[in-house]
């Protein structure tokens, strides 16, 4: 969930600017067993910090997320649920990107993240929406969860779930093998 925008190029420089946008939510996410534990300094080279990177990907982009906490390898190979907090950090070029950053907690997640088109804000009703930069004409949508954690929002199902076909029943094209029966 702790995400960058696609097609990040590595920064020359440290940040100039650095700023969370929002934060509040419980998310999930998957730490894969592959990942390891980065340390680096933080941009005024004082403090080290150690977090674990994830890249979210989706059809329409990515975003950059990192595990932040204490005891961080105990959390590879695991799925977890985190505080989310959205940051966005401005480089001396003019460039910038937003980011996750994931606080493991042990509550029950209440948004899903998904990265979108902008001309997409339409499928999730209840999300909100926050346009990341870059000029790629991508959102990142916060998705409310219900009380059984499915998403809140109303969504058109897909083309092969909508009822059509021979009684209503669910197929969705004339070519179903009950079409093609013997009377």
């Amino acid at each position: 969930m702790n995400v960058a925008v696609q097609e990040v190029k590595p920064a020359s420089a440290a940040p100039i600017d650095r700023q969370k946008i929002a934060s509040g939510w419980i998310v999930r996410a998957y730490v894969s067993g592959h990942l390891k534990v980065v340390t680096c300094n933080d941009d005024a080279g004082k403090n080290t910090i150690e977090y674990i990177p994830l890249l979210y990907r989706s059809d329409s982009g990515s975003i950059m997320r990192h595990v932040r906490g204490q005891n961080l390898s105990q959390f590879i190979g695991k799925k977890i649920t985190a505080r989310a907090e959205l940051w966005k950090k401005t480089f001396p070029d003019g460039r910038s990107v937003m980011y996750l950053d994931l606080y493991p907690v042990d509550e029950p997640r209440t948004h899903k993240v998904r990265v979108c088109a902008e001309s997409n804000r339409g499928r999730y009703e209840n999300a909100r929406f926050f346009s990341m930069p870059g000029g790629a004409g991508l959102a990142l949508a916060l998705v409310p969860l219900g009380p059984a954690g499915t998403p809140s929002t109303k969504r058109k199902a897909p083309p092969t779930q909508r009822q059509g076909g021979r009684g209503g029943r669910g197929h969705t094209h004339k070519g179903s093998w009950k079409s093609h029966r013997h009377r």
